[in-house]
């Protein structure tokens, strides 16, 4: 069986990350509607350490993924949606190879 999980020492980015932007308007009633955008970006999914279970857990945090971005695509998003599931970022992470690792969390209020 194959796995898209790749490791630290070689990073292939062969999987499809959605960064999502999340844009607030105004609608007729005066409500704020929140709409996301979409931004395709392809990724690497690495195996969360325990030691960054550990880190996460003392800011009660779940720690669920890490996915490596190119530093370029990434503008600050705080949700990516990966294999259909919604992930807030807790943490990034900007090495100096041109990759940025982002911490997912899964999505609070699921």
């Amino acid at each position: 069986m194959l796995s898209n999980i790749s490791d630290r020492q070689r990073i292939s980015l062969d999987n499809v990350c959605y960064l999502l932007t999340a844009t607030i308007t105004t609608d007729t009633l005066f409500n704020q509607v929140e709409t996301l955008t979409e931004t395709a970006c392809f990724c690497a999914e690495l195996p969360v350490s325990s030691a960054e279970f550990y880190r996460a857990g003392q800011q009660a945090i779940k720690a669920a993924k890490t996915l490596v971005v190119d530093t370029e695509e990434y503008g600050g998003q705080s949700s990516v949606k990966y294999n259909n599931v919604i992930y807030d970022v807790y943490r990034t992470y900007p090495a100096s190879d041109g990759y940025t690792e982002l911490y997912l969390t899964e999505k609070s209020g699921k």
